[in-house]
């Protein structure tokens, strides 16, 4: 249809934007580049243009440009897509600049407030600089938005594990494997906490999930091991684990 559209009239550059929003579902990055770079030949002031374009060279690895466009979409609307402010401070993060990503966190969050994603990912810059419990804060407020933000769940469960909170911990784990059945990492984390109360049953099933998932994990194959070693000195693992090997 768009195609048609720029046949018509080959100065749609909305029509540009559209068809390269087309190639990057598709996975064709570098189609939708040139597209893109079309569209802003024709308007250099859209916005949109410059945002697709800056997630796409952030799908590509290619953070400095990606920046280099979000910028120059903040720049032309510079209250309307909290999506870039947020993009914006995951480029950040992946740069390690973990201060310099939550002024972009905060931002999103102020243009809207309903936009559990900014949280987790300011969340995830304070758990970077290993302040702990703001980050807590932080999940806990996107959870306050979304109870089923499964990577809000996780990373808080992650944090209270650090700090010692145990139950609260087991707790956010099985609700990230309610919402996603599937998360290895969930799974191992599970794994551990049983690991550690020697509830080596419950743990080995854990584990053995997470090479299920994850084949190549070598953590979970190493403590999967290392709980059929126990045998000889824990009866109930021994029997555990000769009915696995059946």
């Amino acid at each position: 249809m768009w195609k048609d559209v720029i046949s018509k009239n080959p100065k749609h550059s909305e029509a540009y934007i559209e068809i390269g929003s087309l190639y990057m579902e598709q996975g064709k990055y570098q189609e939708a580049i040139m597209v893109y770079k079309k569209a802003l030949e024709i308007n250099p002031k859209s916005a949109k243009g410059y945002a697709n374009l800056g997630l796409v060279y952030s799908k590509i690895g290619e953070i400095e440009e990606a920046m280099e466009m979000y910028k120059a979409a903040i720049n032309l609307v510079p209250n309307y897509y909290p999506e870039i402010y947020n993009n914006l401070g995951v480029l950040y993060l992946k740069l390690g600049k973990y201060h310099e990503a939550i002024p972009f966190f905060k931002r999103a969050i102020l243009i809207n407030r309903n936009f559990p994603e900014a949280f987790v990912n300011w969340g995830n810059a304070y758990y970077f600089t290993k302040e702990y419990r703001k980050a807590i804060q932080k999940y806990r407020e996107a959870l306050n938005l979304d109870p089923n933000h499964i990577e809000a769940n996780y990373n808080l469960g992650v944090i209270l594990m650090k700090l010692g909170k145990m139950n609260e911990a087991f707790l956010q784990f099985k609700k990230t494997i309610q919402l996603a059945p599937y998360h290895s990492k969930a799974h191992f984390k599970i794994g551990m906490l049983y690991y550690y109360q020697k509830k080596y049953k419950e743990a080995l099933k854990e584990f053995e999930m997470v090479v299920k998932l994850d084949p190549q994990n070598k953590d979970a194959r190493e403590k999967i091991e290392e709980i059929r070693n126990l045998a000889s000195k824990w009866p109930v693992v021994e029997q555990i684990s000769e009915r696995r090997k059946k």
